[in-house]
Order: structure tokens, then C-alpha cells, then sequence
């Protein structure tokens, strides 16, 4: 046993020699400790000749006992005692060590979720502001793109500066139309009525107003309103039952004499496969021909 290494024997570990007899200390790396060996049941095992190699977690040591037998019994025991300190060592050093690890990690994840934000969650913030104002109609003050990359965001940035371009465009040229078609209406001599399904006005232009002295539109029914003023019709006849018919009505209405054609009108693109959208009235005042076409058949007359 002088080649004390092969066993590790340091001066956390030592070993000893006890007699197979009483476990009394004959030999060791650690003299002034052999008087003080207690018989753990390792020992005790050994001295009833089995190998003592049962390990109890809640001891501050790890031992083993070997029991050397001749013929006349048990002779001696090596017995190795460790007191732990070096395995507490190892087990604090890596519990360092985890927390080294996890405080770079933590600092490291600061790191690149801070270039994360300034790369991607700052170009989408500003592509919905963006498409915010977009929505309200606003124009945006530039359209060059948010990131310049050839990434995913780079690339989404630039499509939607494209889009806000041709969009913008276009809401434009439907604007421009929407107000010449308001001014053709308003200026037109015929009166022009739009009402929804529900039957509520929801254009009007002035010659409309004026021939058939409205004041409030808001307030205006389809089929109430024309059965007041005699034109015997109901939106009913129109949506339901013959929707590409032109429907005709004369009206006489405080002293004028008008001429009111009622059809439907569709709510989307497609002509033929479009829902009713509501039926627009047109309205000719059509006072002096009449009285023309009476003098004309008087003077025949």
C-alpha cells in the first residue's frame, strides 16, 4: 500500500489498515485519524468478511471497506474514507459555472434582442403607421422603403412601398371620378334619387330636391314617400320580381308635371352575377312639353 496514488489517497481521501479482528488501527496515510475511525456499517461488513461498499447520502463522508481473509478468518480490512469536500467542490464549481453560463445567455439574449427590435420590430412598427395612414387617406410624407436589405423584411418593405404608390394612385383617380360625377349631378337638369335596400336616400342632387320639394332627405321612405305623391309603385316590384326592368311613372306634383324612371342597380363589378346594390330614380320634369304637345293638339284640333 505505498504506492498510495493507484488509490487517489490525498488529503481529502486516505486509507487505512484495521485489524480483522476488533477494526482496531494497525496502519495508514492519515496516523493521527486512525485512533478515531468509528465502525460504520461498512466496516461491519467487512469484518463479517463482505465488501463494504454501501454509500449513505446523508453522511458527510463516503467510505469503503475491503476485508482481507485467510484461513483463520478475516486478518485485515482496508478501509478508504473520503470526506466529501472534494466532490463539494466540483458540485459548487459547476454550480458557478451554470450561473456563468446563464448570466451570458441573459446578456447575450439582451444583445440580439436588441438588434432584433432595431431590425425587424422598428421597420413593421413604421410599416403600420404607415398602412394606418393609408387607411385614413393620409399621404405619406415619403415612400422610400422603411429597410433597405434583401432579407424578408427588406423585401416586405418595398412591396408595401410599391402597393402604397399604386394605392394611393389609385384612391386618387376614384376620388377624381367620384367628384366629377358629384359635379355632373349637381348640375344636371334631371333629378337623380339613389335609395338603398332599406329604402333610405342615399344620393340626391339639387334638380331632385327641387322637383320634388324635399327638404329632408334623411327622413324620406322609398315606398311611403312615392305612394304620397301618386307614382303607385313598390320597391318590392323592382328588386324582387323584374330587376333588369326600367319601370315608368308619371307624377303630377304642385303644378309640375314630371316623368320618373326607376331601376335597379348593382353592388358589385360583375353586371350579371352582382347583387342588388338599390334602385336609382331618375326624374324629368317634362311641364312645358306637355303644355307644348296640349297647344299642338288644340290648334289640330
Amino acid at each position: 500500500y505505498s504506492d498510495a496514488g493507484r488509490l487517489g489517497i490525498n488529503q481529502n481521501r486516505n486509507y487505512y489498515v484495521l485489524d480483522g479482528k476488533n477494526a482496531g488501527y494497525i496502519e495508514g496515510s492519515d496516523p493521527q485519524t486512525g485512533d478515531l475511525i468509528e465502525k460504520t456499517p461498512n466496516i461491519i461488513k467487512a469484518l463479517n468478511g463482505e465488501v463494504g461498499n454501501e454509500i449513505n447520502l446523508q453522511n458527510n463522508f463516503m467510505d469503503y471497506a475491503y476485508p482481507v481473509i485467510s484461513n483463520s478468518g478475516v486478518e485485515y480490512v482496508i478501509y478508504i474514507k473520503d470526506n466529501k469536500d472534494e466532490v463539494a467542490g466540483i458540485v459548487e464549481n459547476i454550480f458557478f459555472i451554470i450561473l456563468q453560463a446563464i448570466g451570458w445567455g441573459i446578456f447575450i439574449s439582451l444583445i440580439l434582442g436588441y438588434f432584433l427590435s432595431r431590425n425587424i420590430t422598428g421597420p413593421i412598427v413604421t410599416l403600420t403607421k404607415r398602412a394606418e395612414k393609408l387607411a385614413r387617406f393620409e399621404k405619406p410624407e415619403s415612400y422610400v422603403s422603411v429597410k433597405k436589405s434583401d432579407d424578408e423584411i427588406g423585401i416586405l418593405s418595398d412591396t408595401f412601398t410599391f402597393m402604397s404608390r399604386e394605392l394611393f394612385k389609385t384612391l386618387e383617380q376614384i376620388e377624381g371620378e367620384k367628384t366629377k360625377m358629384e359635379a355632373i349631378l349637381v348640375n344636371l337638369t334631371d333629378g337623380v334619387i339613389a335609395f338603398d335596400l332599406d329604402g333610405r336616400v342615399i344620393h340626391i342632387n339639387p334638380a331632385a330636391r327641387r322637383m320634388l320639394a324635399i327638404v329632408n332627405p334623411d327622413i324620406i321612405e322609398f315606398n311611403p314617400f312615392f305612394d304620397d305623391i301618386g307614382a303607385n309603385i313598390n320597391m318590392g316590384d323592382i328588386v324582387y320580381l323584374e330587376q333588369n326592368k326600367t319601370f315608368e311613372r308619371d307624377i303630377l306634383l304642385n303644378g309640375y308635371i314630371l316623368k320618373a324612371f326607376f331601376a335597379a342597380f348593382k353592388s358589385d363589378n360583375d353586371k350579371e352575377t352582382g347583387k342588388i346594390g338599390g334602385i336609382v330614380v331618375a326624374i324629368q320634369d317634362v311641364t312645358k312639353q306637355q303644355k307644348l304637345d296640349n297647344s299642338r293638339r288644340e290648334f289640330v284640333a
